[in-house]
């Protein structure tokens, strides 16, 4: 993201969080959409499970197969039958 926005909040009734409305405004939150929630001791995190998705794709963009490569796959089961073949002998 390139601008970081924070605000202050308060915990409302029954454990109740007010995003601020710039922030839902940046993020594009509706209400009724489904956030996910990750904490540890110290910190939380709610995010569109939409960006989850797409930092996994981002992550593994750089080794996304092309046609005409060969499969890793592929080759490390016949690395591991090449093994088992020598191994019987």
């Amino acid at each position: 993201m390139s601008e970081c926005l924070s605000g202050t909040t308060v915990l409302g009734h029954n454990g109740r969080i007010v995003i601020p409305a710039k922030v839902r405004k940046q993020l594009g939150l509706k209400p009724g959409m489904v956030l996910d929630v990750k904490a540890n001791h110290k910190h939380m995190v709610v995010e569109k499970p939409a960006n989850a998705w797409e930092e996994l794709r981002a992550a593994f963009e750089p080794v996304k197969w092309q046609p005409g490569q060969p499969l890793a796959s592929k080759e490390l089961i016949a690395e591991r039958r090449a093994e088992a073949a020598r191994e019987n002998i």
